[in-house]
């Protein structure tokens, strides 16, 4: 008998050592590349998904057209948006639609939950501007992580987000984080 238990003992301590029940980023998701290209620029994401384009381009609030793809789940979520310019209208900085995007997209729905940081960065040799943040809906925080850059006459809005309280999704945007690859740069 007392071997049996050491034997349990000795099983249950080793699923307590490797893991076992333990999810992980790397257990739930099969990660990959999304190669995307609208006009003349292509970038290559990094996404736990293979991501779904709405079938036609649409028209932002602001008279932009825009290309957006999408997927994601309980833990995560992959949203890449591509502006292009309008006839007679230059595209905005990057700055000036991550600002856009924080007071006219996120600020609409969440209102004062709403924290949102900007950050100047080079992404890939490529100016942009990271914004991070969290904002609360139906009583759950979402923290997130937008890239905002131009390429070749294109703006790139890349955005990841997951529950604040999902350990699978902090991982997943770690594994994610500054990934992006920008394929045909200006100059």
């Amino acid at each position: 008998m007392r071997r049996i238990l050491m034997g349990l003992l000795g099983l249950m301590l080793m699923f307590v050592v490797s893991g076992c029940g333990i999810t992980t980023a790397l257990d739930t998701y099969s990660f990959g590349n999304k190669v995307v290209n609208v006009g003349a620029s292509e970038i290559i994401v990094p996404t736990p998904f293979d991501l779904g384009k709405l079938a036609n381009p649409t028209i932002t609030d602001d008279g932009y057209p825009i290309t957006v793809y999408q997927n994601g789940d309980a833990n995560f979520i992959t949203t890449i948006k591509a502006m292009t310019a309008a006839p007679g209208k230059p595209l905005p900085t990057p700055l000036a639609r991550a600002e856009y995007s924080r007071d006219h997209e996120y600020k609409h729905y969440f209102g004062d939950s709403l924290q949102w940081e900007n950050t100047a960065i080079t992404l890939d040799g490529v100016p942009a501007v990271e914004s991070t943040g969290l904002y609360t809906v139906k009583n759950k925080q979402i923290r997130f992580l937008q890239y905002t850059f131009i390429s070749n006459g294109v703006l790139w809005n890349i955005a990841y987000q997951y529950a604040a309280d999902s350990t699978v999704g902090a991982e997943a945007l770690k594994l994610v984080e500054g990934k992006i690859q920008i394929i045909k740069k200006e100059g």
